[in-house]
């Protein structure tokens, strides 16, 4: 059997996984349990958890898996999903936290293995909240101010409203397909800059999607700016442009700059 190659591979197996737990299939539950290296997803609005030698190998099924499971190997599957996901493996104190919550609720208590997560792109808010949920160090009103930045809105999103009419690059004015996007990921804010204004840009979803996987950037002199993994036809059919440009605060500047070098634009 292959081993996955993109995102919608990993998707897959993780609701297949996913539907077998929900049945309450104890081989599924027994594979989660055990996992050493996980990938974190959202289900309904919920995080939920699964193992990278389950996920690794393309159009897994239960039955199959534990059929050959003597020779499904972690260090196959480990860098099949860093390579599709594009991120290492790494601890994650609010990932693990709600692992072991997931766990009990299933009735299952994990081994004391040092586990590692990746996070897929719907979940990675999840875990923000859930971060932000148990920091005693954010007071009640600074949380709550947080929380929405997180989801894109609040004072966080009225800010970028307030800059753009609509989307800086198309200059849509449809609210509802509008998102309130960081430039330098939250992950590597302080709290001021995830909620500081000058650190977002108002996109459409195609390219806030484009933008937050460094599939795009744009220059200093606001240009955009394209990876080597999106096609020029690619860029025009998500965008509508392959030749665009917005303008900077100067604040703002400094952040793209942080954005570009983050992906390898500079």
């Amino acid at each position: 059997m292959g081993l996955v190659t993109s995102i919608q591979d990993i998707e897959k197996n993780f609701n297949v996984l996913q539907s077998a737990i929900s049945e309450g299939d104890g081989r599924a539950i027994e594979l989660l349990r055990n996992g050493k290296s996980i990938v974190v997803g959202n289900m309904g609005g919920r995080l939920a958890f699964a193992p990278s030698r389950f996920l690794g190998y393309r159009d897994n099924d239960i039955d199959q898996h534990i059929e050959e499971r003597s020779n499904r190997d972690g260090k196959e599957t480990n860098p099949a999903i860093k390579k599709a996901l594009g991120v290492e493996k790494s601890p994650n104190a609010p990932a693990e936290s709600e692992f072991l919550r997931y766990c009990k609720s299933l009735g299952v208590s994990p081994p004391a293995n040092q586990r590692q997560y990746w996070v897929l792109p719907d979940a990675s808010a999840l875990v923000d909240l859930e971060a932000l949920e148990h920091d005693a160090s954010v007071g009640d009103t600074e949380r709550a101010q947080l929380q929405k930045a997180r989801l894109g809105q609040g004072d966080f999103r009225a800010k970028l409203e307030a800059k753009w009419a609509g989307c800086c690059v198309t200059g849509c004015k449809v609210r509802e397909v509008l998102r309130a996007s960081h430039i330098k990921p939250w992950k590597d804010c302080n709290n001021g800059e995830r909620l500081d204004g000058d650190n977002g840009l108002l996109l459409v979803a195609n390219i806030d999607a484009l933008f937050d996987r460094g599939l795009i950037s744009f220059g200093a002199d606001g240009s955009i700016i394209r990876s080597k993994a999106l096609s020029v036809d690619d860029l025009e059919m998500l965008t509508g442009y392959t030749v665009a440009r917005i303008k900077f605060s100067p604040q703002q500047a400094d952040y793209m700059r942080f954005h570009r070098d983050l992906h390898g634009f500079d």
